[in-house]
């Protein structure tokens, strides 16, 4: 049955508050004008929380009406506390939660959003100023008598108690070297009797340790300040508690820095005033911890030159321009490690292998690692191993972290329930992307929205930390691709998903055709994770070009598992000769076993003359013909391009034709037929100008330049050398790069232009390097008879010759 919620929160709090005793012996009654704007706060709160929460649409309905259409009267509890509000929401609303959504959670939004539409309508001047003061005030008031008698207290003690105004020292405080000392230099450049105030902030996601850092260098800088420390938590991000507003959090610093409770005023403009007028001679450390926003944390800035604020949040804060922001990242391996042992107990035996392995599945997230650690201390009789066992489980690992709903399933879920429903929706939504890069295209296409507003939510993702932004895009650590893989899963409606995928599959299956080189290398992760991650049929023609594609540009690895993928998991003949061809290129093209590379060639050869197609079986043919010219089988290599031209030309495949042309050309070069190797390799670069084909082009000239090398025309040689090498910059062809870095250093020897061969045949080596390449060997028996040469001689000139089959080829 449906409840009126919105009439029993408003009853509880306008009975509660027209009852509560306020600030100076007050007492607050609300009239009918209040109670309809605090109707409208509530009901507006109840509909952003569903809203905020994710579900499917229909789920999202259902959840809605039962909280928005009374039937019949509500039941009244006893409501006197800000804290008896919650738990009453909170059992309101826990019979009518759909699974996967967590109830607390879910009620402490819907509480928070009442207080933050109360505060709203009270900064403008709204009928519910009165109720603002004591939703904060009357929760507070224990504990700020308790603060005006540890305040008493703290002046009777003197100025030698300072400390007590932070938190104590973390004893097992373990690593940050690095992070610690960069935090020291920060606060030590603020100078306690100059003229300028400063303020620190460090942000970081949840569980990254912000609060400990902050206060360990706090407590080692608080010497410096006469006035000794203030810490607030400003509960941003604390489970089941609503962040703190400005006002109050003013008024805890006002009584800490010893104004009594009646002399504070109740405008929360006159209370900043008051603050900053104390501060304004004090030296002292403010550490304003667990802050929401920059717009809860504008306020409190004292503005005093003596001043040191120290911030920690879980949100950038870009809006305060002032702040000197350090943002926290996990700890490294090493000291993820240390933590583990030193919580978990360092009188214990452990097997180092294994406590790496738990640090690193914890993602050497510090709240993670303390988690695991605690309870493997205190299951003394538990293996290690047992405890790898279960964070191994990939759907179980966050669970196994969020003890009680808390943890990092906690931290994760308070992140996202704060940042609004549209970039929540994003984070979903990248749960179906299917790489570690998320980019602004690919996003624009899941969520359906424009690429500028999808730039703009990565960024709102990237300011909460759930995204780290890189050079190229943004990603995730595991533990939160994990919640967002969670969150995609039981939040997302499968008409919505469906819609979603199909938008993202047509976008990578046109982009992948249609990129540039450097698109391709930016994205070759998630292209393949694409690939694999959808069904073989409707992607091979796609991961295939891919292949090829990454292959050209040095990514053997990405290209090679997309080769065996569609090779295993396809069974039409047509896509499997594809794949074994393209592995029978890639063994040729690093140098692989040479019979391993002919067998794949004979399988590509096989499968397409079953498949029927003839310009697939020349092709394959080709690739057997360049392994009998690598061995220096010159005739059988001669016999199968000729074989494979005449069957291209049947076929009028002009692109075969060429590539068939150029193998001709290489064995005509090497057999020192260059007048008939010259006109074969200018018949090739003619018909790949007529496709268009680049790489093509870059091989033929190549091939040229190298005829005019065996010539000893150098200066067409380089003509030609830097013509292909121009090429292959464009096309991102690494490989051809270096073939033709080699080749002009090769003319610039013969020129006596030792200094520039040199330089030619480092680069050159670099490449080879880089793509791991045994020519790489090739480029270092060059430089070394650069470094014998001597200008003029014949070494100097011709150095190890011109190896023109080879080189025109491979």
């Amino acid at each position: 049955m449906a409840i009126d919620l919105i009439g029993a929160v408003v009853g509880w709090l306008t009975a509660a508050a027209a009852s509560g005793t306020v600030a100076g012996g007050r007492r607050l009654m609300l009239g009918d004008p209040r109670r309809r704007a605090l109707r409208r706060v509530v009901r507006c709160a109840v509909v952003d929380a569903v809203d905020g929460t994710g579900l499917p649409r229909l789920d999202a309905q259902r959840l809605r009406a039962a909280l928005l259409e009374g039937n019949g009267p509500a039941r009244r509890l006893p409501v006197e506390t800000y804290e008896q509000v919650r738990a009453a929401v909170a059992e309101w609303v826990r019979p009518f939660v759909p699974a996967g959504l967590d109830p607390a959670t879910f009620s402490d939004e819907i509480v928070s959003r009442i207080v933050r539409g109360v505060e709203a309508d009270a900064r403008a001047g709204g009928p519910l100023w009165g109720m603002a003061d004591w939703l904060w005030r009357d929760g507070a008031t224990r504990r700020l008598e308790a603060i005006d008698r540890r305040f008493g207290a703290w002046q009777q003690a003197g100025a030698g108690q300072v400390r007590r105004g932070l938190p104590g020292a973390v004893s097992d405080f373990t690593g940050r070297h690095a992070v610690l000392a960069d935090l020291r230099g920060r606060l030590a450049r603020h100078d306690p009797g100059g003229p300028s105030p400063a303020t620190c902030a460090v942000t970081g996601m949840g569980g990254v340790g912000k609060t400990t850092l902050a206060v360990h260098a706090a407590r080692e800088a608080v010497g410096r300040y006469a006035d000794g420390a203030f810490f607030i938590d400003l509960h941003g991000f604390s489970p089941g508690m609503a962040p703190l507003l400005p006002e109050a959090a003013l008024e805890q610093l006002l009584r800490d820095a010893g104004e009594r409770g009646d002399a504070i005023p109740l405008a929360p403009a006159a209370r900043r005033a008051r603050w900053c007028s104390i501060m304004a001679e004090r030296k002292a450390i403010v550490v304003l911890d667990n802050a929401e926003n920059s717009a809860q944390i504008g306020p409190l800035l004292p503005g005093a030159p003596g001043c040191l604020v120290i911030v920690t949040s879980r949100r950038r804060l870009t809006a305060l321009p002032e702040v000197d922001e350090l943002v926290l990242d996990v700890l490294s391996p090493d000291d993820a490690e240390e933590l583990f042992v030193r919580v978990a107990g360092a009188e214990r035996a452990y097997d180092p292998a294994e406590v790496r392995q738990v640090a690193r599945l914890c993602d050497h997230l510090p709240l993670a690692i303390r988690i695991v650690a605690a309870r493997h201390r205190d299951e003394p009789t538990r293996p290690l191993r047992a405890v790898l066992a279960d964070l191994s489980d990939q759907t179980g690992r966050l669970a196994e972290l969020s003890p009680e709903g808390a943890g990092v399933l906690g931290a994760l879920h308070l992140t996202t329930a704060r940042m609004g429903a549209e970039p929540a929706r994003a984070l979903r939504l990248l749960g179906l992307h299917p790489g570690p890069l998320y980019r602004a295209p690919a996003l624009a296409h899941l969520a359906e929205v424009g690429e500028a507003e999808a730039r703009t939510l990565l960024r709102t993702l990237a300011d909460h930390h759930l995204l780290t932004p890189t050079k190229d895009g943004y990603q995730c650590h595991d533990l939160v691709r994990a919640f967002v893989w969670a969150q995609s899963r039981d939040h997302i409606d499968p008409a919505e998903r469906d819609a979603a995928h199909a938008r993202l599959h047509a976008w990578y299956e046109r982009v992948a055709e249609e990129s540039a080189p450097e698109w391709l290398t930016v994205e070759r992760d998630n292209l393949v994770a694409f690939c694999l991650g959808s069904r073989a049929k409707e992607v091979a023609l796609t991961g295939l070009s891919a292949a090829d594609r990454l292959s050209v540009l040095g990514f053997y690895d990405h290209a090679r598992g997309l080769y065996n993928h569609f090779r295993l998991v396809c069974v039409d003949a047509a896509t499997q000769a594809k794949a074994l061809f393209g592995l029978g290129d890639l063994v040729r093209l690093t140098f692989g076993e040479i019979e391993h590379a002919v067998k794949r060639y004979t399988e590509a050869r096989e499968r397409y003359l079953a498949a029927g197609d003839q310009c697939g079986a020349a092709t394959a043919l080709l690739g057997i013909a360049h392994m009998a010219r690598i061995t220096g089988d010159n005739a059988s290599a001669l016999l199968r391009y000729q074989e494979a031209v005449e069957t291209f030309v049947r076929l009028r495949d002009v692109r075969g034709e060429a590539y068939a042309t150029w193998g001709l050309a290489a064995i005509r070069t090497r057999l020192g037929d260059l007048d008939q190797a010259r006109d074969l390799f200018a018949h090739a670069l003619d018909l790949d100008i007529r496709t268009g084909y680049e790489f093509g082009q870059a091989e033929d000239e190549r091939g040229l330049g190298g005829v005019a090398f065996c010539a000893g025309d150098m200066a067409e040689a380089r003509t030609r050398f830097n013509q292909a090498y121009g090429l292959a910059c464009t096309i991102g062809y690494r490989r051809g790069q270096a073939h033709n870095l080699l080749g002009l250093g090769r003319v610039a020897r013969a020129t006596d232009e030792l200094a520039e061969a040199r330089r030619l045949f480092t680069e050159a080596l670099m490449i080879y390097e880089e793509l791991g390449l045994d020519l790489a060997e090739n480029a270092r028996t060059e430089l070394a008879t650069v470094a014998v040469s001597v200008p003029g001689t014949t070494v100097g000139r011709s150095g190890g010759g011109y190896q023109g089959g080879q080189e025109c080829g491979e």
